[in-house]
């Protein structure tokens, strides 16, 4: 019993240490320059879908509105 603890602790100590290592520090950052002729375009579905409609706040790019249907 003792044995198996050691090896799981052995296990996660080092499982713990190898994300630790793997986590950025700071974020990567993107020139906005890069995505400004980008354009607001329908991707689907056409048709037998599940959903009814997806808009995006052109001034808002984190703010978008879905419709789905309720059945």
């Amino acid at each position: 019993m003792q044995r198996q603890f050691k090896f799981l602790a052995t296990t996660f100590l080092f499982l713990v240490s190898a994300i630790g290592t793997a986590i950025p520090t700071a974020a990567q950052q993107v020139n906005p320059s890069l995505f400004q002729e980008m354009k607001w375009r329908l991707v689907g579905p056409f048709r037998a879908g599940r959903s009814l409609t997806a808009v995006g706040v052109a001034g808002n790019p984190s703010l978008f509105y879905f419709g789905a249907v309720g059945g």
